[in-house]
């Protein structure tokens, strides 16, 4: 091995010579990981006739999500929505929520090809027990804009089981298959680039610590995720995410082994879905916009923001964690700030099926509760927020300064009445009061699900170089891959699933771009 190099301030994978290689496998196509991006890439070269190798660092299929989206899928029509619509509508607002950095060109493909590669999915996916349920939301075309968007997605299920990992190893079994290998526990650490440009070659440790060469002839796919594990890429690259801890531990070695052979990086700082509710007991809500205050209960913004941008809210404040505030009422107050319309983590998911589970628990006290408060008792019951029947008390248990947050609560009250926020401009539609016992209060701290920017590719999902130009033999799919498909310093939640889409898209045209070379 070579000792780790630095190249723009980051640090490289350790070096490996030839010397080292201890089994050599040649092949066409080289896939990086098998996730949502790296299964499917494998199934479609496979399936069209290209010797297929797969290499993924852990001793299975992994993936995150519960699905994916899709524009112009037969399966939309099959299940009675629009056969389109709304493209303009999306395509601005995400545009928009993201800053004005969102690439264009690779939205258009995405607009372009999704629905095709999700009915090729589906092609595969539903004799095997699992299909793709779209959502159906009567009003969400009406909703505020911020939150307006075609119900282009939805959740994989069926018998075979729930969301994208389901999926995937579905996939998998079909490329193994259609003739693809699957090698488990071994980990890219370099790739090879010869003297004519070309990448034909990469370099894996196995968890024997032994090498294994596998040239592939046609092109290496990197489908290894992204690098919300790493501290100094997230320090260099992400840095409004500091403060939120990551679910995963992707490393970025894809990301890291293409920049040493010349390979582009998105300029920082780059997006990520940061998420809430991480964990199955978390209450339920946290995109609502009820009173948000700090852990000395201060108030510190516009609780009525897209979900994506509200963490960034929550990073101005100790330990990047709000508290969500609210009464007794909290169901009514609910149907009144959602009347408009509906959007992600307010009204959908909604708690009508899972509050009606939960009243037998809470026992004949909850025959009458809204659902809403159903939920909430529920979590109460569970120790998973606070309640207490006074503000003091709430302050208390919450660990409040007791002044700051009854003045907080008096003021907000005050501006209720008044019917306009003069602190932070929010819809007055979104103000509720705070006076009914018992009081309520949840903690939101969110947590960074994947990074979504990395290697510049074009619309073949070929990687660049710093000149723009292709480097021949690479490509990259899913959340290794970069060009601002996601722009920004969050993703927009304007079309939920987009990360999974976008990684399954991609992976399916990296493959059949690079089968044909």
């Amino acid at each position: 091995m070579e000792p780790s190099a630095q190249l723009n301030g980051v640090t490289l994978p350790e070096g490996i010579e030839e010397a080292d290689v201890a089994e050599t496998i040649e092949t066409e196509i080289c896939v990086l990981g098998a996730g949502a991006a790296g299964t499917v890439a494998a199934l479609a070269a496979a399936e069209a006739g290209a010797r297929v190798v797969v290499l993924q660092n852990k001793k299975t299929v992994v993936t995150q999500g519960s699905g994916a989206c899709a524009y112009g899928s037969k399966r939309q029509v099959d299940q009675g929505l629009p056969a389109g619509g709304y493209r303009a509508e999306l395509q601005r607002i995400k545009t928009l929520q993201e800053g004005g950095e969102t690439n264009g060109a690779l939205l258009g493909l995405w607009f372009q090809k999704s629905g095709e590669v999700i009915d090729w999915i589906l092609d595969h996916a539903e004799p095997h027990g699992i299909t793709l349920q779209f959502d159906k939301v009567a009003n969400w075309d009406a909703a505020d804009e911020w939150l307006r968007t075609y119900p282009v997605a939805g959740k994989y299920n069926g018998e075979a089981g729930f969301g994208a990992i389901t999926l995937s190893k579905i996939l998998a079994e079909q490329a193994v298959s259609a003739g693809a290998q699957f090698i488990y526990e071994v980990t890219a650490k370099q790739l090879e680039r010869g003297d004519d440009g070309r990448v034909s070659a990469v370099y894996a440790v196995r968890a024997d610590d032994s090498v294994l060469k596998v040239q592939a002839s046609k092109g290496i796919i990197i489908c290894t995720g992204g690098y919300e594990g790493n501290a100094e890429l997230r320090a260099k690259w992400l840095p409004h995410g500091q403060q939120f801890n990551a679910i995963t531990k992707n490393q970025g070695e894809g990301i890291l082994m293409a920049m040493a052979v010349g390979a582009a990086v998105d300029q920082p700082p780059h997006s990520s879905n940061i998420h809430y509710n991480a964990g199955a007991n978390v209450p339920f809500g946290s995109g609502l916009p009820w009173l948000r205050v700090d852990a000395a209960g201060r108030r510190y913004c516009n609780e009525d923001a897209p979900y994506g941008n509200l963490p960034l809210q929550d990073a101005l404040v100790e330990n990047a964690t709000g508290y969500q505030i609210f009464d007794a009422n909290m169901g009514e107050q609910y149907d009144a700030i959602t009347e408009n319309g509906q959007g992600l983590f307010r009204t959908f998911p909604g708690p009508e099926a899972k509050a009606e589970k939960l009243r037998a628990e809470l026992g004949e006290q909850a025959a009458d509760w809204h659902p809403v408060r159903v939920m909430y008792e529920s979590s109460a019951a569970g120790g998973h927020l606070f309640k207490a029947d006074t503000l003091e008390e709430l302050a208390e248990v919450a660990g409040f300064d007791k002044d700051t947050f009854l003045a907080t609560v008096a003021r907000y009250n005050e501006l209720y009445d008044l019917g306009e926020d003069l602190d932070f401009a929010k819809d007055p539609r979104r103000l509720h009061p705070i006076r009914t016992a018992p009081f309520f209060a949840v903690a939101r701290k969110a947590f960074v699900l994947g990074t979504l920017n990395g290697l510049v590719i074009n619309e073949n999902m070929q990687v660049l170089d710093e000149a723009d130009q292709p480097i021949p033999g690479l490509y990259a799919a899913g959340n290794a891959s970069g060009g601002k498909f996601f722009g920004g310093l969050v993703q927009s939640m304007s079309a939920p699933a987009m990360t999974i889409s976008r990684a399954q898209v991609w992976g399916y045209l990296a493959a059949m771009h690079a089968v044909q070379q």
